[in-house]
């Protein structure tokens, strides 16, 4: 168990692993190419977005599957977040999210999570809808 986290824009997706009769890869759709696991700041900044967006949803909405649609405003504030190691967005809770390890897992994803906000950005200049959604 954990958080699992995905981010992009809704595709066909490929399990390398799972492969059907004729080895080729299973395929399957959902919003990507970006996935995390355990990103707990990560999670914190989409609680926000979420929330700015919902203003009467509850505070531990954003689970299960909550999908939070990003724009050109949310994208700029993740970069400034990713830019100051996401240090207005720390975890003290969430069990399964690895909020123990958060500053390791910033330092680990911080490569990937550039990308995603230069794919985002990109995406969203293409007219392309940006979605988060997380699962644990």
């Amino acid at each position: 168990m954990g958080l699992d986290q995905s981010a992009g824009k809704w595709m066909q997706m490929e399990w390398s692993h799972l492969k059907d009769d004729n080895g080729k890869s299973k395929t399957y759709e959902d919003f990507g190419p970006y996935s995390w696991r355990k990103h707990a700041r990560l999670h914190m900044f989409m609680q926000e977005v979420y929330h700015r967006q919902h203003q009467d949803a509850e505070p531990e909405e954003v689970h299960h599957f909550t999908e939070v649609t990003l724009d050109k405003e949310d994208i700029n504030r993740l970069q400034e977040a990713i830019d100051t190691s996401y240090i207005e967005y720390f975890c003290d809770g969430g069990f399964f999210w690895g909020h123990q390890f958060q500053e390791n897992s910033v330092n680990h994803y911080k490569k990937q999570d550039l990308e995603f906000v230069e794919f985002a950005q990109t995406e969203l200049a293409k007219g392309n809808t940006i979605t988060y959604r997380c699962s644990w």
